[in-house]
């Protein structure tokens, strides 16, 4: 049974007592300093599959960090990894 509970300015979806997904938590002022919360989000910006992500992440490929063991990321941090990337 899936619940949803609203905290603050994010949605948390719980799909059961040890598995916790995260959806993406947006401020209201800049859509570039959009915070992604966990690996979908951050697969879905990249547009990379969520297994090719998970990776780039274990491997700090990406400017990314964990918070409560949830991969947590902006979307102007990654935007400027790819762009630095694209000029290297």
């Amino acid at each position: 049974m899936e619940k949803t509970l609203t905290i603050s300015t994010a949605l948390v979806t719980f799909f059961s007592s040890d598995n916790l997904r995260v959806s993406v938590m947006r401020k209201k002022s800049n859509d570039d300093d959009e915070i992604l919360r966990g690996c979908p989000s951050i697969a879905r910006e990249i547009q990379e599959t969520e297994r090719r992500t998970y990776t780039l992440l274990e491997k700090h490929v990406l400017p990314a960090w964990k918070e409560l063991g949830v991969w947590v990321s902006t979307r102007s941090r990654l935007r400027a990894h790819y762009q630095q990337k694209e000029h290297a």
